[in-house]
């Protein structure tokens, strides 16, 4: 999980590879899905609101209530669309898969 200003973690090679992503307030989530590749869905938690996406397509927008199931419904996403887990968050997302929904 990275705020907007800061770079990604080194391990990291670029925002796909994030789980979440916090906005900062005064940024502009379309500025940065121009500005950075994304190619995995990643939820983007602005102040007010939680945003699936990909690419530069917003998917889904969540009430920030719903936090507790974003990741769910991430999931759901990679089901939908057979995309494979990004090697970054694989492992939080198979024991998401393998635990909690047994």
């Amino acid at each position: 999980m990275c705020p907007s200003p800061t770079a990604p973690h080194k391990k990291l090679g670029s925002a796909s590879e994030e789980l979440i992503h916090v906005l900062e307030p005064s940024e502009d989530p379309d500025m940065l899905l121009q500005r950075r590749p994304i190619t995995s869905p990643i939820l983007l938690l602005e102040s007010a609101d939680l945003l699936l996406v990909v690419g530069t397509m917003l998917l889904i927008t969540l009430p920030k209530e719903m936090i507790h199931q974003a990741p769910l419904i991430l999931m759901g996403c990679y089901y939908t669309f057979h995309l494979t887990y990004s090697r970054y968050v694989a492992t939080l997302l198979s024991v998401i898969q393998t635990e909690v929904l047994k």
